[in-house]
């Protein structure tokens, strides 16, 4: 999990059944909201996440930091965009 505090999270578009959480960490973690598992974990802000949206289609996750930057994930690679 998070090794700080969680400032968002957001289910999935769709079945909800995946979650995303931003923390204080600086990183935003996927998870399976059935088994609880974590499948992805986000880096590269500089700062702790802010906030978060998915896409309307669940492809992409955009983070806030606040590091005032912006970046856009392929949710299923994990790649920044």
């Amino acid at each position: 999990g998070h090794s700080r505090a969680i400032a968002s999270c957001k289910f999935a578009p769709g079945d909800g059944k995946l979650l995303a959480t931003g923390s204080a960490d600086k990183t935003t973690k996927l998870w399976d909201v059935d088994t609880g598992n974590e499948l992805r974990s986000f880096q590269g802000h500089g700062f702790g996440i802010s906030d978060l949206a998915w896409s309307p289609g669940g492809n992409y996750l955009c983070t806030a930091s606040d590091d005032h930057t912006l970046k856009m994930w392929d949710v299923e690679t994990g790649k920044c965009l």
